[in-house]
């Protein structure tokens, strides 16, 4: 990771207003939705996970993450519920790249 002041660590320093480290977590690619996973941690402990988008597919994962996240935002979390899961196999798969 780079650092000093143009790294990612200044900048989300700047955005937590507290300083932050940083590390990268990359997993063996077994899963075709695999995501480098960058986590930030101030001196208490972790304040955010970044998942990073490297493929086509990872990049509209993330972004369809980040769009439900953001509709979650507006709901009351008494009224959230746990979706039923879906089928990763077989003819019900919920995304055909995880046959």
């Amino acid at each position: 990771m780079p650092s000093g002041r143009d790294g990612i660590e200044s900048h989300l320093s700047e955005v937590f207003g507290t300083p932050v480290r940083v590390t990268l977590r990359v997993r063996p690619a077994r899963r075709a939705n695999r995501k480098p996973i960058l986590e930030a941690r101030a001196a208490d402990g972790p304040i955010a996970f970044v998942k990073i988008g490297d493929t086509d597919l990872t990049r509209e994962l993330v972004a369809h993450e980040a769009r439900t996240l953001g509709l979650l935002a507006g709901v009351a979390a008494e009224d959230r519920r746990p979706a039923r899961r879906a089928a990763t196999t077989g003819p019900g798969a919920a995304c055909p790249c995880w046959r």
